[in-house]
């Protein structure tokens, strides 16, 4: 687990201090000492090249080192912001410094539409509650844009600020301004002017044109060679860091001296490379990284070259402010379609890293910026947010901002909200079919199909693994696990754990991999000889914390509660229950709500004042879409009915929703309510696990000692011949006609063959009918679009289809077999065919069928 996601930038290394003055004393001994609360502000100003930077750089490690918090926790921490005299929103800058300072992100995404006053004072609020006890230092700045920024600095306590400018006038509130004599660095001693026009000489063409680039950028500000991705670029750096013209300041990090930039633009080259061709090249090729590196997030495509490595979002994350200022560079280019992708890709980024901040910046920089909305709408979502969430895509119709909503339904527990926002599953198999599939698969699995949840999720994650989206990849597994954990299958659930674990943790995705934990938590807490483990859950409770996934904290609230209650200590459950409520309240996950409800309600097994508890819970079931919750509600509220007429009404509806779902869990334990409610101590046969269960709770019945079902018997769905069913049936297709060519009808026989000792193959007679509906991957027709059959090897039971091809070479076709009485899909299948020209021999490639996919 994670919870470390934000933290200061490094203060860079410009050289030791070198001169003889005695700036580095008295800048030091102006700076008050940790007792004093009210913040400090000195201003730095003097000519280029005087070292202010240099002297800021080692105040602020000295000062730091000395002065430790007063918890004693460690020295202050020191924030790096260096703008390189570019004009920066002052709004921008403490957002950045809020992120860095780990503020809460509810609060800013709330205030993310709101009108600049409203949003100023937020600002000003948040600032003066986390901006406190460190140090911030405000390098290559002007007044025009310190000045607002120093305005909202000035209430934080315990604050030091150090500002550098050129500037020595036009500062207001300031308690010291110190003028900066000439002080040399390392670096700047080493370059005496006749060597430096020496190396000037020496450049090699592209070393030129790159020093040129440099030198003329609108921001003076240290840079990252990730910005400088074609290899004869990086080549040329190389050389200008071996001639010392560009210098190291923090790993890769890199900057020009005043010096260096000064001679350059006095001296200017006879190269006719024009600089906005430059400018065009880097810009294509920072856009091309980011968008390789958003690919493994959401999947999207990215043009691919050998120089490209996809890079982790995390590690971008020390480069990511200079990134943020490269829509204003593309903006000059008047490349409109280059800042929308270089915007649509930071803004996947930042929301994958929770950089909640610096994800609204980009949105008040940006307003209308669909890519932008839809990004900040998934972590608004992540945080605890739906309404906000619903709200920043509000207007949008696009595909995207649909799945958006969907998921936003999904966060809130309305599951049949969710389906229908998701519409129809798509034919397609691209990126978008992979994540609609994975959270329809998520909501089936809430509402309790496990088959057609387990079809959808693994066709999702052989969707992503094929464009290398590695975020939706360990989701549709930790999902799979979660189907398994419903159906009993512990090792399994356990493998796919580890899984999406391991893809989580390669990736650096901190949410799933908390929810990963949360999972193993359930898987425990359902393993009713493992007893609960505190620390261990606490660990977990901080890592979702630190997200602010507050759903996930509810979620690991419900199964520490249901851990404690398997062991019997029923004050502990009942208050991780109350924690998970008021979690779940938070961030209205009403499928949460009625989840901890149902739960609570067990321990009032004797107490008839709360039926009304129960019908509340089942009605809200009901309303959400889920109805394997429906179904156990109904069956506790027909244990505990005072009437026979009411218990039998709910048993029915029990038993009716069990069927529907083919769960034989839920249906034994509606008979033996029903047997227990009849004076019939019979249990019936199921897992044998689950019968002792039954048994013992008939048995206290019939002794006049009646107890409640058992809270581990509806963590459990068993589907009737899943396996004799699936494994043992296989799909044929026949082609009846010889030779098809184009736009010429050829015959297509599809077959359900049971196996050997399947039910179906030793009962001919009581097999169900079947629908095989036909699908047409290519340019063809396939008629009709939906037949009846019966399992058996005769033709006649078969069901027949038309196939006319509408051009020549390979066609795919997609059938699909479910039972149809209830519509549930049972299987899936492709064959391919080969419809040769007329003028070339008739040899035709034969159907077969590929592996299924279901959905």
């Amino acid at each position: 687990m994670a919870v470390e996601l934000r933290g200061p930038s490094p203060v860079p290394d410009f050289g030791a201090v070198n001169g003889e003055g005695d700036d580095l004393p008295t800048v030091l001994g102006a700076l008050p000492a940790g007792a004093v609360l009210r913040p400090f502000v000195i201003v730095l100003h003097g000519p280029p090249g005087a070292g202010k930077s240099t002297l800021a750089a080692e105040v602020a490690r000295r000062y730091a080192d000395e002065q430790w918090r007063p918890s004693g926790s460690g020295p202050l921490p020191v924030h790096w912001l260096s703008f390189g005299g570019a004009s920066v929103d002052a709004r921008e800058i403490l957002l950045r410094l809020l992120a860095e300072c780990g503020a809460p992100r509810q609060d800013v995404i709330r205030a993310a539409l709101a009108p600049n006053r409203k949003f100023d004072r937020q600002l000003r609020e948040q600032c003066e509650e986390f901006v406190r006890e460190r140090v911030v230092v405000l390098d290559d700045v002007s007044p025009a844009v310190a000045r607002p920024v120093l305005k909202v600095l000035r209430h934080c306590y315990r604050l030091r600020v150090i500002v550098t400018s050129r500037r020595e006038h036009g500062w207001r509130g300031v308690d010291l301004r110190y003028s900066v004599r000439p002080l040399a660095s390392e670096l700047d001693s080493e370059l005496p002017e006749p060597r430096l026009r020496r190396s000037l000489e020496q450049l090699s063409a592209q070393e030129r044109i790159l020093l040129d680039f440099l030198a003329s950028r609108r921001s003076r500000a240290p840079f990252t060679t990730l910005t400088i991705r074609p290899s004869k670029r990086r080549d040329a750096m190389a050389g200008l860091l071996g001639l010392g013209l560009v210098r190291r300041v923090h790993e890769d990090r890199f900057a020009l001296s005043e010096r260096v930039r000064g001679t350059v633009l006095s001296h200017p080259s006879v190269l006719v490379t024009p600089h906005k061709d430059v400018t065009w090249e880097l810009a294509g090729a920072a856009v091309q990284l980011l968008e390789a590196s958003a690919g493994l997030l959401d999947g999207r495509k990215f043009m691919e070259t050998e120089e490209l490595v996809p890079l982790l979002p995390h590690e971008l994350v020390p480069h990511i402010d200079e990134f943020m200022q490269l829509p204003a560079e593309t903006r000059r280019l008047r490349a409109k379609h280059l800042e929308q992708r270089l915007i649509s890709a930071l803004a996947t980024i930042l929301a994958f890293l929770g950089d909640a901040h610096r994800l609204v910046a980009l949105l008040r920089r940006s307003p209308k910026n669909r890519a932008v909305r839809r990004a900040l709408c998934a972590l608004a979502r992540d945080v605890g947010l739906p309404d906000t969430a619903q709200s920043l895509i509000h207007g949008d119709t696009s595909a995207d901002a649909d799945f958006e909503r969907a998921a936003n339904h999904y966060a809130t527990g309305h599951l049949d909200s969710a389906r229908d926002a998701l519409g129809e599953p798509f034919e397609t198999e691209d990126i978008d079919t992979a994540w609609a599939l994975l959270l329809r698969g998520a909501v089936l699995c809430d509402q309790g199909h496990v088959l057609e949840a387990e079809r959808h999720l693994r066709f999702s994650a052989d969707l992503h693994r094929a464009f290398d989206c590695r975020r939706g990849t360990g989701w549709a597994l930790l999902h799979l696990a979660r189907v398994s954990l419903l159906q009993g299958h512990d090792t399994e659930a356990a493998h796919r754990l580890r899984q999406a674990a391991e893809v989580a943790e390669a990736l650096g995705d901190v949410r799933a991999q908390n929810w990963v934990e949360t999972e193993w938590l359930r898987l425990r807490a359902q393993r009713r000889d493992n007893p609960a483990a505190p620390d261990r859950d606490r660990l977990v409770l901080a890592a979702h914390e630190s997200f602010e996934d507050a759903r996930g904290m509810g979620w690991t609230h419900v199964w520490t509660g249901h851990a404690y209650e398997g062991a019997g200590e029923h004050a502990n459950a009942e208050a991780e229950w109350e924690e998970a409520l008021r979690r779940f309240a938070g961030c209205q996950d009403a499928l949460g709500l009625a989840w901890t409800r149902h739960r609570q309600a067990l321990t009032f097994a004797s107490d008839r004042a709360h039926n009304a508890h129960w019908a509340d819970a089942y009605w809200a079931f009901t309303e959400l879409g889920c109805a394997y919750g429906s179904a156990w509600t109904a069956l506790e509220i027909a244990a505990r009915a005072p009437g026979r007429a009411l218990s039998q009404s709910y048993l029915t509806i029990a038993r009716w929703v069990f069927e529907l779902l083919n769960d034989t869990n839920g249906q034994s334990w509606a008979e033996a309510v029903g047997m227990a409610h009849a004076d019939d101590a019979t249990a019936p046969t199921t897992g044998s696990h689950m019968s002792d269960d039954i048994r013992q709770f008939l048995a206290n019945h019939e002794a006049g000692e009646p107890t409640p079902i058992p809270l581990h018997a509806r963590d459990l769905i068993l589907i009737q011949g899943q396996s004799d069913t699936s494994a043992g049936c296989r799909v044929r297709i026949t082609l009846l006609d010889e030779s098809p060519t184009a736009d010429t009808t050829a015959r297509l026989l599809v077959r359900v063959a049971p196996g050997p000792g399947h039910p179906w193959a030793s009962n001919p007679r009581a097999t169900p009918w079947l629908t095989a509906t036909a699908l047409p991957l290519t340019h063809a027709t396939l008629e009709p679009a939906s037949a009846l059959l019966r399992p058996s090897e005769q033709e006649e039971h078969g069901a027949e289809f038309d196939f006319v091809p509408h051009r020549t070479g390979t066609h795919r076709l997609r059938f699909t077999i479910a039972l149809e009485s209830t519509g549930t899909v049972l299987q899936q299948v492709e064959t391919e065919l080969d419809i040769l020209d007329t003028g070339q021999p008739g040899n035709h490639a034969a159907p077969h069928a590929v592996t299924p996919r279901g959905r």
